[in-house]
């Protein structure tokens, strides 16, 4: 007997199968009347990016104040936010290390990183939205400046560390676009997403109709953007060998081989697996969280704040007096757009009007779509 048979006899086939093939699907609406609740899934960048909201320094940004309390606070205005529309389920910033200058990453210390993860991990579950953790996972990046010969100490301690660190902390899902690696490490994040596959509910990206089919036969990590279409032709399969088998022409042993193949999947599995999606779901709109009234404006400026990095101040340049001369150079400086409607240069401008700086000129330096431009640097 199914967990939540009663709910799943009024879900069609067709909704079943989208349900497999992609658990975005538990946003839409047409489930809720056989009672499966909605799961919206939102990153947390998404949330600060809306429209309208007041918005917040990028968590890549934040990381640079090490204040727990400050992305704790931050956080909770956000999961609160997300609450208010709907989100259930909330993706934080990947936890992943900062190994080389090119590789994805908060920073390159993984305690802190784990630390200040869970800072924002744990503000989000209070306010009663679950959790979802990003991409477990080494990148390309961070195998070519990792050792030629994989160590697993240094993978343990280095790039697992924030990981293992994190996911004790009120995790409810771990997102992964199942990254593979080339070399000595092609195995290296298979085992990976295999150990925590086996402790959290995963939720993988599909690429294709047959790793779509070889995630629901395996039977315990959730798709996202994979095949139905897939999963159609072996469910009509299915149906085929069936009456085949019932009428004789085929024996149990063969329709089993076909099932295990992954060319005809039966009802049987279906519901199996759609019960552990909508028990999912259950437990993600179940959550209590508080309701007290977050920071506003006030913590908008202590995130930006805390998150400029000022690496020189020679003779106490900054920050800037009343009267002081400035020139705005890079070829950013005149951009604007809807979220920006004024630009640096605009900006430094309508403060000599106001008379609080010498503004004495702007010059581009750069093109940021070419290569050096001398003249320009001449210019600047």
């Amino acid at each position: 007997m199914l967990k939540h048979q009663e709910i799943i006899e009024k879900l069609t086939i067709e909704q079943k199968l989208a349900l497999i093939a992609d658990v975005a699907s538990l946003g839409k609406e047409d489930l809720s009347a056989a009672g499966v609740r909605c799961v919206s899934l939102k990153t947390l960048e998404r949330v600060n990016e809306k429209t309208g909201e007041l918005k917040y320094p990028m968590f890549s940004a934040l990381v640079n104040s090490w204040d727990r309390n400050l992305i704790s606070n931050v956080s909770d205005t956000l999961a609160a936010r997300a609450k208010a529309n709907g989100v259930t389920l909330l993706e934080i910033p990947s936890v992943n290390v900062k190994s080389s200058p090119y590789s994805e990453g908060l920073s390159e210390d993984p305690i802190l990183v784990a630390e200040l993860s869970k800072a924002s991990a744990d503000a989000i579950h209070k306010r009663g939205v679950a959790v979802c953790v990003t991409d477990p996972a080494m990148s390309e990046n961070d195998a070519i400046y990792s050792d030629v010969t994989p160590n697993q100490s240094a993978i343990n301690d280095y790039f697992k560390k924030p990981f293992e660190l994190m996911l004790s902390h009120n995790v409810s899902a771990v997102k992964t676009a199942n990254r593979k690696l080339d070399g000595a490490y092609k195995d290296v994040n298979d085992q990976w997403l295999k150990d925590v596959s086996g402790r959290y509910q995963t939720i993988v990206e599909s690429r294709s109709g047959k790793e779509t089919v070889e995630t629901f036969l395996e039977g315990k990590k959730f798709i996202l953007g994979g095949s139905y279409t897939r999963l159609k032709e072996a469910y009509e399969k299915y149906q085929m060998l069936h009456a085949a088998f019932e009428s004789g022409a085929m024996s149990y042993n063969e329709l089993q081989t076909e099932c295990g193949a992954g060319s005809a999947i039966s009802p049987e599995t279906i519901d199996a697996f759609v019960d552990r999606i909508v028990d999912f779901s259950l437990a993600c709109e179940n959550k209590k969280g508080i309701t007290s009234t977050p920071e506003g404006e006030n913590l908008a400026l202590l995130a930006a704040e805390g998150s400029i990095v000022l690496l020189k101040n020679k003779e106490q340049s900054l920050p800037l007096q009343n009267g002081a001369k400035v020139a705005v150079i890079g070829d950013l400086a005149d951009q604007k757009d809807e979220e920006l409607p004024l630009g640096v240069r605009q900006y430094a401008e309508r403060l000599k009007k106001q008379g609080d700086l010498q503004f004495v000129g702007f010059a581009r330096g750069y093109d940021y779509t070419t290569s050096r431009n001398e003249d320009l640097i001449k210019e600047a």
